[in-house]
């Protein structure tokens, strides 16, 4: 930016830097919220506070968040509504956009998304169903590992492995069970059950 602006360069130009350096800035800020959810988990510190709140309307911002910045894949909500649950809302945003957000960046050739949601005895489940890469059979045991990924020498695919470890945690203090069904080359399922209460 200093450079551009010694060179006399348009606003355009400084425009374009600025949206660079913030795009940066906002990746190194959820990279240090990650480590930081890893630390607390860790030392047994992970705060989860408690709400009644729709689970239609936290599906519904999380998709629109998503949808906003993701123009190629569609992100169908199918299932029951009006499901009032008892949990972390914040916690629970977490893990459905890593959830979302994984699904549409392991499917880049797919067009859609699909998330369901269903009422069972246990409680309620949530499914985030993608049509991507999918993961191979021998991998799926470990996809919730801390810092695992399942190509580390892949470069097209960012990230250290700490979301889907975070998003099990999350999903255990709030009792309930998270876990995968995938094919290689056809795609994934990611679900998770809580208790409604």
């Amino acid at each position: 930016m200093e450079r551009a602006a010694l060179n006399g360069d348009g606003i355009k130009t400084m425009d374009a830097f600025i949206q660079k350096a913030i795009r940066q800035v906002n990746k190194l800020t959820e990279l240090i919220k990650d480590l930081l959810d890893v630390t607390k988990i860790q030392s047994g510190k992970l705060i989860i506070k408690k709400t009644e709140f729709l689970l239609d309307e936290l599906i519904t911002e999380c998709t629109e968040e998503l949808q906003s910045s993701s123009q190629k894949h569609q992100l169908i909500i199918e299932g029951e509504t009006g499901i009032t649950i008892y949990g972390d809302r914040t916690r629970l945003e977490q893990v459905i956009i890593n959830l979302l957000a994984n699904a549409i960046k392991y499917s880049p050739n797919a067009d859609k998304v699909v998330i369901n949601v269903e009422k069972l005895d246990e409680g309620v489940k949530v499914a985030i169903t993608d049509f991507g890469i999918g993961i191979p059979a021998d991998k799926i045991p470990l996809i919730f590992d801390r810092f695992y990924r399942i190509d580390e020498n892949s470069q097209r695919y960012a990230g250290l492995g700490l979301g889907l470890f975070i998003s099990s945690e999350i999903i255990s203090q709030h009792n309930g069970r998270i876990n995968i069904e995938s094919k290689e080359g056809e795609g994934s399922t990611f679900w998770f059950i809580i208790p409604v209460n």
